[in-house]
Formats: C-alpha cells, structure tokens, sequence
C-alpha cells in the first residue's frame, strides 16, 4: 500500500518529515505511540501478534521508516503492509497516533 499527502495548495507532497520542526523526535515519538499500542493489543487478545519484544530481536519492529505510510485524520494514522511489522494473517494494520501527543512538534500550519 502506497499513500499520498498533497498540499493542496501547493500541489507539493507531503511527508512526513515536512510535518515537523527540524530537530524535533517525531519518529521516536511515534514509533514509541505504535508500540505502546502493539503492547496494549498483544495483552488483551492473545490472536494478535507483532513483531515486537520477540525471541528473534532482529526482527522487532524499532521505528518508523522516513517514507511510512500515513494519511491524516483527526490523528496520524500509520499504515504498515502485511509482513511488515506482523505476521501475514494479521494482513494490513494501522495504528492512530492521537495529535496531543505531537502537538509540541508540529510545524505551524499542519494542525487546525
């Protein structure tokens, strides 16, 4: 799955990187948000797996990629395709990361 954020204004695109002030930790901040989520749905249904505080760490999801898949809703919401960061029966999975938690970092303009 590929997704696209275009300024409409501008007609540039967007990623994730644009959303950000310089120096900020967006992608520890949001990595550190998906695996508190992982964690969370690991812990209350025992059929959902991620590759996450495995026995193989090499395979452990750590941290966003600068080209992950995101669109923006009323939160970041992160796309991960199937193999990605879960086995393949857990197919596509998206993980909300809510704006309060990114607020302080978001450059001017982004968040309404």
């Amino acid at each position: 799955t590929k997704i696209y954020n275009i300024d409409k204004k501008t007609g540039k695109m967007i990623t994730l990187k644009d959303l950000f002030r310089e120096g900020s930790d967006y992608k520890k901040r949001i990595s550190d948000s998906i695996k508190e989520q992982m964690r969370a749905q690991m812990k209350k249904d025992s059929s959902k797996t991620y590759f996450l505080d495995d026995d193989q760490p090499e395979w452990d999801f750590k941290q966003i990629k600068d080209d992950a898949n995101f669109y923006i809703s009323d939160n970041g919401e992160f796309v991960f395709d199937k193999y990605e960061v879960a086995p393949g029966y857990m197919g596509l999975v998206e993980f909300s990361v809510p704006t309060e938690k990114l607020s302080d970092i978001v450059k001017d303009g982004y968040l309404q």
